[in-house]
C-alpha cells in the first residue's frame, strides 16, 4: 500500500500524511443486510485532496481527486487518523465499515455531524410540529415535498 499523495504524473508530494479525514461509505443495504461497501469518500480538509475508492473502474480528470485506492487501502488511512468526521457515522458508517471489514477500529476522535445537528438544534422536533400546525407539510410522517412545495400529488399530474 502506497499512502503517499501523488500528483496526476505519478511524483510523490513530499507532506505528512493528513491527519483529518471528512467521509462517507456507499453500501448495498442498511446494517442489518449488507455485505458490500461499494465505495468510501474521504475528503483531507487541509490539502483539498478526495480520494474515491470503490472497486469499480473509476477515473477522475480532477488531480485533487485520488481514485487509485482500493476501499480497504483507504480504510487503512480513516483508521489511522487523528480526526474523523461524518453524517451518522457512529450510528451507521462505522458499524458498516467493521461489519464488512471487522479489523477497522478507528483509532482518532470521531465526530458524528449527526450528532452535533442534534447538540446544536435541540428544539428541532418543536420547530418541526410548528411547521406541521401551520400546514407544511401537508402530510406529516410522509414524504410529502411535492405537496409542501404547493405541487399536485406524486401521482396526481394528470
Amino acid at each position: 500500500m502506497d499512502f503517499n499523495w501523488h500528483w496526476p504524473d505519478g511524483s510523490t508530494i513530499d507532506a505528512p500524511a493528513p491527519s483529518t479525514y471528512i467521509f462517507d461509505c456507499e453500501t448495498n443495504g442498511l446494517l442489518d443486510t449488507l455485505d458490500e461497501v461499494h465505495s468510501l469518500v474521504m475528503r483531507d480538509p487541509s490539502s483539498g485532496f478526495t480520494i474515491s475508492a470503490t472497486s469499480n473502474d473509476y477515473n477522475s480528470d480532477d488531480a485533487t481527486i485520488i481514485t487509485d485506492w482500493s476501499v480497504e487501502e483507504a480504510l487503512h488511512a480513516l483508521m489511522n487518523a487523528d480526526v474523523i468526521i461524518g453524517h451518522n457515522i457512529i450510528k451507521f458508517d462505522i458499524p458498516a465499515l467493521q461489519k464488512v471489514f471487522p479489523w477497522f477500529q478507528p483509532k482518532g476522535l470521531i465526530i458524528d455531524t449527526l450528532v452535533c445537528s442534534r447538540l446544536i438544534w435541540s428544539d428541532i422536533a418543536d420547530h418541526d410540529l410548528k411547521q406541521v400546525r401551520k400546514g407544511y407539510p401537508r402530510q406529516a410522517g410522509r414524504l410529502s415535498l411535492p405537496e409542501g412545495l404547493g405541487l399536485p400529488p406524486r401521482g396526481a399530474e394528470g
